[in-house]
């Protein structure tokens, strides 16, 4: 499954805090049941040319993958969930949703196809 939120938030300054991304990547991870494959990777970027300022942080997971990007200038956060695993998608909405107090939401969901289902595994090295 594949799932995309495009998050406004109450409060941008929480958008702007590094632990708020670090911390909601690792809970999200625990709500669905999937197993991080690494700590989390949240940096906090400076405006350039090409991207407002704000925090990008990037979970790993033994299924695949979590990722935050914030506009706190945009009260804005895109966050990207993939698995070849089935998870709730409704749960990653309302965790978000509270956890950074969304006041609106727009959502894609995407079904993993069934081939890739077929094919997946997770294995870490030791």
């Amino acid at each position: 499954m594949h799932l995309v939120i495009d998050g406004i938030a109450r409060d941008p300054e929480q958008l702007a805090d590094a632990e708020a991304v670090r911390v909601a990547l690792i809970e999200c991870a625990r709500r669905i049941g999937m197993e991080p494959a690494a700590e989390p990777l949240v940096v906090q970027l400076r405006a350039s040319h090409r991207a407002l300022p704000g925090v990008t942080g990037v979970l790993l997971l033994k299924e695949s993958h979590i990722t935050v990007h914030t506009a706190p200038e945009e009260s804005w956060m895109a966050i990207d969930v993939f698995s070849c695993h089935d998870f709730d998608g409704g749960s990653v909405l309302r965790f978000f949703a509270d956890h950074f107090a969304f006041t609106r939401s727009d959502v894609l969901e995407v079904a993993t196809p069934q081939r890739a289902k077929d094919r997946c595994y997770a294995e870490t090295a030791p």
